[in-house]
């Protein structure tokens, strides 16, 4: 049952596949409901020039990153598109136990979102979150890397021509929508990523097209920024590594749901439309 529910839900979300409009007044705009049974998402989806898209229903285990081989490419040279889903940091280091329970059980202890993807037509977990021993509320994130080098480093890229980030997903918690820049600058921010927070959402099919200009430094920092909170989103996307989900709050009994269904560029000429409300 939860299987075919996914399935229509994805079936009909390919066809509200169209344009994401620009609102530079808008911090997380909200896009209105419509469908257009024209689009094509074969046709969008194997441009090597186009912006970042991906559906749940995709037959990839991961994200279908735009290597760019346009004339106009900003990308480092010999470099191969990831876009592999992982999670990508828990609260362990610092004394939490939290953990993300999969719908289903990984094949001979192998951590792959084939599995999952395969199940809810996305990707779908409990986020069951344990403070242990920890100071603040516990987390998990879930995310992907742009790209790698030869030897399998994550590789900054310039996604300015993005926009920024529209994604379509449900929760039972508050995510933050964080951009990784890598270790290195993680560090020097004391890994307060650049972010935007999203509402919690029992709505199928949720949709937020975030700018980079709404992606900001979070309040809690009090360190030396290093300039990342002037034009943080747009220096941000100069230099972007991956794309990070972050799930945190209060432990509960039961965890917290949560679905990733669509994500792509903001600018992606063709956007993304829910299958259902947005919340207000």
């Amino acid at each position: 049952m939860k299987k075919n529910f996914y399935c229509g839900l994805a079936a009909f979300m390919v066809l509200a596949f169209t344009a994401c409009s620009d609102d530079s007044a808008a911090n997380a705009v909200e896009q209105p409901i419509a469908l257009d049974s024209s689009s094509s998402i074969a046709e969008s989806s194997v441009s090597e020039c186009r912006d970042l898209i991906w559906f749940g229903n995709d037959p990839e285990e991961g994200v279908r990153v735009p290597v760019e081989t346009c004339a106009e490419s900003s990308w480092p040279k010999n470099v191969v598109a990831d876009g592999v889903w992982r999670i990508m940091e828990t609260d362990g280091e610092d004394g939490g136990k939290s953990s993300i329970v999969w719908p289903v059980e990984f094949v001979d202890g192998i951590d792959t979102m084939a599995a999952v993807k395969d199940s809810c037509y996305g990707i779908c977990g409990t986020a069951a979150l344990d403070k242990g021993s920890l100071t603040y509320n516990p987390f998990v994130s879930i995310g992907f890397t742009l790209a790698r080098d030869g030897s399998g480093n994550p590789v900054p890229v310039d996604v300015s021509n993005w926009g920024g980030i529209c994604i379509v997903y449900t929760s039972e918690i508050a995510p933050a929508l964080e951009l990784d820049l890598g270790d290195s600058v993680n560090k020097v921010l004391d890994y307060a990523l650049p972010s935007a927070v999203l509402m919690k959402s029992s709505v199928a099919a949720n949709i937020k097209c975030i700018p980079w200009s709404a992606f900001e430094i979070p309040s809690w920092f009090k360190g030396d920024d290093h300039g990342w909170k002037n034009d943080t989103g747009a220096k941000a996307a100069k230099q972007l590594v991956g794309v990070r989900i972050r799930l945190q709050d209060k432990p509960q009994d039961g965890g917290y749901k949560f679905y990733v269904s669509t994500i792509s560029a903001y600018n992606s000429g063709s956007g993304l439309y829910a299958a259902g409300p947005a919340d207000q």
